[in-house]
């Protein structure tokens, strides 16, 4: 099973940059766990007003 792809938006990529290097590899490891363990997680939709455009 491959799991899903992240594709990180410029605005992303710009605040990770801003982080230091220990939080930048402890951030995209667990984004690249939660890509090919996505079918582990239970999702939830996100209601809030905050959370759509």
């Amino acid at each position: 099973m491959s799991g899903y792809g992240v594709t990180l938006t410029p605005e992303a990529v710009k605040d990770i940059k801003r982080l230091d290097n220990k939080e930048i590899i402890r951030i995209l490891n667990k984004i690249e766990w939660l890509g090919k363990n996505a079918n582990l997680i239970r999702h939830q939709l996100l209601k809030e007003a905050k959370w759509t455009k």
